[in-house]
């Protein structure tokens, strides 16, 4: 877990560690771990040596030691909602690759209305949840591949910003020059900035100025990108 500390602070994701271990074993095994691992923790550990969490949380198997917990894990919203919880047998180990897709899956569902299918990875194709009519989805996905009507594929937002440059990249082709002229690309709450090299006058976005810009920029989360 402490490998991927990095990961989950991209993600803006705290890693907290529930253990029923009395605090003063903590230490040992903290030494044990970073040893063996090669790695150093640096999360958070709560001390639950009387099992009041890992009995709110239904982590002591009924059927096995009453003083060990099954291993759990618990990701919770920004509204303290748990949304995922995840149990595997005390012989398993955790995979933390998988923690970290649920993580991406989630909070694509909860920035951009977007659901992932089954062994999604990062950088594939979403689905546009069922809830976003065709209007509002037209309004806010700019490349839209429609299966069924329920079933609306999207790339993921950040990848969007690659086909929109592919995009532009192809309106640049034997256009007139604009030499000094930007815009910028937008991908739901994604920007970047591009700098044009050729931009015909007449090839233009919807709500868009011709030569000058292809949306709206969003300054704050502006990614500079050059063609």
């Amino acid at each position: 877990m402490s490998k991927l500390q990095g990961e989950f602070a991209k993600r803006n994701v705290k890693v907290l560690a529930v253990s029923v271990d009395p605090l003063d074993s903590h230490h040992g095994w903290i030494n044990d771990i970073n040893e063996t691992q090669n790695t150093t923790v640096n999360y958070p550990i709560i001390a639950d040596a009387d099992r009041n969490v890992a009995t709110l949380y239904d982590m002591i198997h009924p059927n096995a030691n009453d003083k060990l917990t099954v291993r759990s894990v618990f990701v919770i919203g920004p509204d303290k909602k748990v949304k995922l919880t995840l149990t595997y047998p005390a012989s398993t180990g955790r995979n933390f690759d998988e923690i970290l897709r649920v993580v991406d899956s989630l909070q694509l569902t909860s920035e951009h209305k977007l659901a992932t299918p089954v062994n999604w990875k990062d950088g594939e194709d979403c689905i546009i949840v069922p809830t976003v009519s065709d209007e509002e989805a037209e309004k806010t996905f700019s490349d839209i591949t429609r299966v069924k009507p329920y079933l609306r594929y999207t790339p993921q937002p950040r990848q969007a910003l690659y086909h929109a440059a592919d995009r532009i990249d192809s309106l640049q082709k034997g256009a007139a020059i604009f030499p000094g002229r930007a815009f910028s690309v937008c991908a739901g709450d994604w920007a970047m900035t591009v700098r044009a090299r050729r931009l015909r006058a007449e090839d233009s976005w919807p709500s868009c100025r011709p030569g000058l810009s292809l949306c709206t920029p969003h300054p704050s989360r502006a990614i500079p990108y050059k063609l």
